[in-house]
């Protein structure tokens, strides 16, 4: 938030920080923001359409990341 407008900023990927926890932090982000986000002093925004994309987008990341490290899979089916 800036001042009383919505904003950006950008996700950067740390110097030392690998591809791979770049892109699980990217989640975490995403998920933290889908589901600790959306407190506006207006009340809940009515389109969340851009929830949903981002929703789709990231289980379909969880979901090769599940397929390429073990530790993931294993990790994933413990939770399940």
């Amino acid at each position: 938030m800036r001042g009383d407008k919505l904003g950006w900023d950008p996700i950067v990927q740390g110097p030392r920080e690998s591809e791979e926890a770049y892109v699980l932090r990217l989640l975490k982000t995403a998920r933290n923001n889908l589901f600790h986000g959306g407190k506006y002093p207006d009340g809940p925004i009515a389109d969340v359409a851009r929830d949903h994309v981002i929703l789709r987008t990231a289980l379909a990341i969880l979901d090769g990341c599940y397929e390429l490290h073990d530790g993931v899979k294993r990790w994933i089916d413990e939770a399940a």
